[in-house]
């Protein structure tokens, strides 16, 4: 269709799934959703896919995605001045890392400093030691780590501190857990993990703290955030925690409204009316005029 007679409000949007499962059209991974909701209300929306399963890559193609949008957004309709962006759960976790570690994956696609001018964050990661809600062994942490963590990220603590944006943000969260694990050779050669590979002797909290601000240390972390939004819903399989810890510590640096979305849980949240309307009045709120 031909483009509008006045420029639209933009939104980007990454879907969840893990880092590893899902795609920008599957409908239980909440693109659609999302995408189809606001452009209904007068946005135009961009829904972003990327390579599933291993640490840079998905990163890499979303940030690629946010440089060819401020190339080309204009010929669509869009208003180059009013783009934001969003992400679902590993799509929050991927819009926020890009955006806090902005000189690695958006500065060598040319994206301008101040072209997002807000961030939407859903039900999102932003901890891969710990994101979910401690308990009693810490189980659920451990077990997202062993199935989650380690087949994208590998083992490597260091990278995992330097993608995970509340670390960078804040160098004193808790990364410590009850033990340390590792991965057992599988069957065909496969990686299989463990929770029997946990030891008794957890890691020192304060050094814990202490490597978390080495890592800050050897990035260039960006501190000049756009407004935010941050999203948690009630049946949010933990994550609410991790939002709620996210949402202090971008406070420091920049305006974050939290929403907290009853009756909801972590793929509905992104079919929720609540979510709509909430992320299209943020938006509105944002725009440059």
């Amino acid at each position: 269709s031909p483009p509008p007679t006045s420029p639209l409000p933009v939104l980007i949007h990454v879907h969840g799934g893990g880092w590893a499962r899902g795609g920008k059209s599957t409908w239980a991974h909440g693109a659609p959703s999302i995408c189809n909701s606001l452009c209904s209300r007068g946005l135009l929306t961009i829904s972003v896919g990327y390579r599933l399963g291993e640490y840079p890559n998905f990163v890499d193609d979303a940030a690629k995605a946010v440089g060819w949008v401020q190339d080309n957004v204009a010929k669509l309709g869009g208003d180059v001045n009013n783009v934001f962006l969003s992400g679902h759960s590993a799509g929050a976790h991927i819009v926020s890392l890009m955006m806090v570690r902005f000189s690695r994956f958006l500065s060598p696609n040319n994206v301008r400093p101040a072209f997002i001018k807000g961030l939407i964050m859903i039900s999102g990661v932003y901890n891969l030691f710990a994101p979910l809600s401690k308990a009693l062994l810490d189980v659920k942490n451990k077990g997202f780590v062993l199935l989650y963590v380690y087949p994208t990220f590998g083992t490597d603590r260091g990278v995992r501190r330097t993608a995970s944006p509340l670390i960078l943000l804040d160098p004193s969260t808790d990364t410590s857990l009850a033990g340390s694990l590792s991965m057992s050779a599988g069957a065909a050669g496969w990686s299989v993990p463990s929770l029997q590979s946990w030891s008794s002797s957890p890691p020192s909290i304060e050094k814990e703290k202490g490597l978390n601000a080495h890592a800050v240390s050897t990035c260039d972390v960006n501190f000049d955030l756009p407004p935010c939004q941050v999203f948690n819903c009630q049946f949010d399989v933990g994550l609410q925690s991790d939002g709620q810890k996210m949402t202090e510590a971008l406070k420091k640096y920049t305006e974050v409204e939290y929403v907290y979305v009853g009756g909801a849980d972590h793929g509905s949240i992104c079919r929720n009316k609540t979510t709509h309307d909430k992320m299209c009045d943020f938006i509105k709120s944002k725009q440059i005029i």
